[in-house]
């Protein structure tokens, strides 16, 4: 599996419009993790992305992080898994900007 892992879905990056925080990047990654170890299958991350070049070394560190820990906390099952009024107008958007090329 190949991640193109981009960060300008960060809440303070100046052309993302996602609101994912710091603590969301970490649980992206823990699903990948959990993902690859139990379909005990080869991972890749390419980096792209990313705006705000200040917070960027934390925000990495935050999703690689359940990669290289050995222990941790699963902060799964802390999320809610109803998505912001943003997150929905904006997977609508995208939706009806790319409906002409694919079959969403």
């Amino acid at each position: 599996m190949a991640v193109s892992a981009g960060f300008d879905a960060y809440e303070r990056d100046p052309i993302g419009v996602l609101g994912v925080t710091n603590d969301g990047f970490t649980i992206i990654g823990e699903y990948f993790r959990q993902i690859v170890s139990e379909l005990k299958i080869p991972f890749a991350n390419f980096l792209e992305g990313g705006y705000n070049v200040q917070s960027l070394p934390n925000l990495l560190s935050a999703y690689i992080s359940p990669f290289i820990q050995e222990s941790q906390e699963n902060k799964i099952s802390n999320i809610s898994l109803t998505p912001s009024q943003q997150t929905i107008a904006t997977v609508n958007q995208s939706k009806n900007l790319l409906g002409d090329y694919w079959q969403l």
